[in-house]
C-alpha cells in the first residue's frame, strides 16, 4: 500500500522535519508541501491525497479553514498538528483520526500512521468522516473575524464580513456581494442569518441579509425601499422589514 501523503505548515523547517520522519516509513510518499492554507486547498484539489497532515494556526487560512472550505467527498483522511495545547485536543483525541502536538518523535508518528493504514485497510472507513464532521461542528465555538474562503476557478478569494456589501440566499445556497461582484457559498438564509447576525448583518428581504456598516442610503417605497450600499449594490428591502432596518438605524445612531 502506497499512502500519497500532502503536508501543510507555514514553518518551512516543521515541513522539513515532518518529511524527514516520514521517509522512515515505506509506505508513505510524500506527494506535495504547502506553506498556507490557500495553496493546501489548490493541491488537495489537484492531488487527491490519501492523508493530509494539516498545521492549524497558519495565517489567511487557518487549518479548520481548509477543511470547512472543501465538500465532504474531497477531504482526505486529516492529521492535525498543532504546537499549542489550546484547540481542544479531548476532542480531537475522541473525534479526529488523530492530532500531534508539536514536537513530536517518530514513535508517536508510528501510532498515528497505524490508525492511518487501519482506515485506509477499511477497518474505520466508514466511521471517519463522521467524526471528522463532528470535529468541525465542535470548534465552530472558537472565536475568530468571520471570513468567506471561496473557490473561483483557479482561485480561493478570502472576504472579511466587514468588505461584504450583503448576502443573497438561494435554498442551500448563496451569493456573497462585495459592490456588484457576486461569489457563490454554501449556506442557508437561516444558518448565515445566525452567523452574521452578530456582526452587524440585518435580514431585509426573505432572501437578503444587509451589513448595517456597508448601507449608504435607504429608498423609501410604498412597500418598502431599496439599500443602497457603498459599494453600489441595491438591495431589495421588504414591507416587514423596512421597520425592523429603521430601527436598527436608529439604534445606531
Amino acid at each position: 500500500m502506497t499512502i500519497r501523503t500532502l503536508l501543510v505548515d507555514d514553518e518551512p523547517l516543521a515541513l522539513e522535519r515532518l518529511r524527514d520522519l516520514l521517509r522512515a516509513d515505506p509506505e508513505v510518499e510524500v506527494v506535495g508541501a504547502c506553506l498556507d492554507g490557500a495553496r493546501a486547498l489548490e493541491a488537495i484539489r489537484l492531488l487527491q491525497p490519501d492523508l493530509l497532515f494539516l498545521d492549524i494556526q497558519m495565517p489567511e487560512l487557518d487549518g479548520f479553514e481548509v477543511l470547512e472550505a472543501l465538500a465532504p467527498g474531497e477531504r482526505p483522511l486529516t492529521v492535525f498538528a498543532t504546537a499549542y495545547d489550546r484547540f481542544a485536543l479531548q476532542a480531537f483525541q475522541a473525534r479526529a483520526l488523530d492530532y500531534l502536538l508539536k514536537p513530536f518523535g517518530m514513535e508517536r508518528l508510528r501510532e498515528t500512521l497505524s490508525r492511518v493504514k487501519a482506515v485506509l485497510r477499511g477497518a474505520r472507513a466508514v466511521e471517519h468522516q463522521g467524526e471528522l464532521e463532528a470535529l468541525l461542528a465542535s470548534v465552530e465555538r472558537r472565536p475568530r473575524p468571520e471570513r468567506f474562503v471561496i473557490q473561483v476557478d483557479r482561485r480561493v478569494v478570502v472576504l472579511s464580513a466587514d468588505e461584504v456589501d450583503a448576502v443573497e440566499a438561494e435554498g442551500n445556497y448563496a451569493w456573497v456581494y462585495r459592490g456588484k461582484d457576486a461569489y457563490p457559498v454554501r449556506g442557508t438564509m437561516a444558518s448565515l442569518e445566525a452567523r452574521l447576525g452578530p456582526v452587524g448583518f440585518v435580514r431585509v428581504h426573505r432572501s437578503w441579509l444587509l451589513n448595517l456598516d456597508r448601507l449608504r442610503e435607504l429608498q423609501l417605497g410604498a412597500k418598502g425601499g431599496i439599500a443602497v450600499t457603498a459599494g453600489e449594490l441595491r438591495v431589495p428591502v421588504s414591507a416587514p422589514q423596512r421597520r425592523k432596518l429603521q430601527e436598527a438605524l436608529e439604534a445606531g445612531r
